[in-house]
């Protein structure tokens, strides 16, 4: 059974883009959505997804939101890693708006990929 699960977030003012991987290789990658950025709503979705003592490792790109939403992470007991847009690994050439880029690399962010 798997006991951990990568979560990649895109952090707006009023909403949050949820992205989650699987922590094996070739583990399953799917977008669960989007959720209110609030803190109800944040607590809820990290009780959710530790269900059953599953160990939850978040990750976002720093912003303009500031770090509230990682004091809350880890204030629940999880991991979280905040990555500077500029140190996201990006393939030479690629044009990839930053809120999107974040979605798509995190799992190399967090190790899930490898």
């Amino acid at each position: 059974m798997n006991d951990s699960i990568f979560v990649g977030l895109d952090v707006h003012k009023p909403t949050i883009s949820v992205a989650v991987a699987e922590g094996m290789r070739g583990g399953d990658v799917r977008n669960l959505g989007i959720i209110a950025n609030r803190a109800d709503q944040i607590a809820e979705l990290a009780k959710e997804l530790g269900k059953g003592d599953r160990q939850v490792s978040f990750c976002y790109e720093a912003g303009p939101c500031g770090y509230g939403l990682h004091r809350q992470l880890t204030g629940l007991g999880h991991t979280c890693i905040v990555v500077a847009p500029s140190l996201i690994p990006m393939k030479a050439g690629d044009r990839v708006k930053p809120t999107g880029a974040m979605r798509r690399c995190w799992p190399s962010c967090t190790g899930a990929a490898s």
